[in-house]
């Protein structure tokens, strides 16, 4: 089963990969053809230097935000699948306590008063009927 859950991310991650390469190509592209119709356009080489200073910044971002999210999304993805494996483990050790804990209190209950009472002495079996 857990090899068809890994199928499935590694389709759902394969089809979120075309659309971004597609926008991050088009921004690019579009980014080129601003550049390219400013040289085209400008006669002089000052014109088109301001042209360029005004999307320096715009290009600054969006090589960030490329950077940001192509490299960063892997890792993201591996903590979020870490994160869910650690949750089902804590939800499996969190049922296994409380049937551990429900086992002693039906043991416990069928002991004799006096071995009880001497029991009931030792921290573990307190913190393991208070733990929860």
């Amino acid at each position: 089963m857990a090899n068809d859950r890994h199928s499935i991310d590694g389709l759902s991650s394969r089809s979120v990969e075309w659309p971004s390469a597609i926008v991050g190509t088009g921004l690019i592209l579009m980014l080129g053809g601003v550049i390219i119709a400013g040289v085209l356009r400008y006669p002089t080489v000052d014109d088109a230097l301001k042209l360029f200073s005004g999307f320096s910044a715009i290009v600054g971002v969006i090589t960030g935000a490329f950077v940001s999210y192509f490299f960063t999304r892997g890792t993201v993805q591996q903590a979020n699948q870490a994160a869910a494996e650690h949750a089902e483990r804590a939800d499996a050790e969190a049922k296994n306590a409380a049937v551990a804990r429900k086992a002693l209190t039906i043991t416990a209950g069928k002991l004799a008063p006096k071995d009880y009472a001497e029991i009931e002495k030792e921290p573990a079996f307190r913190e393991a009927l208070n733990a929860g």
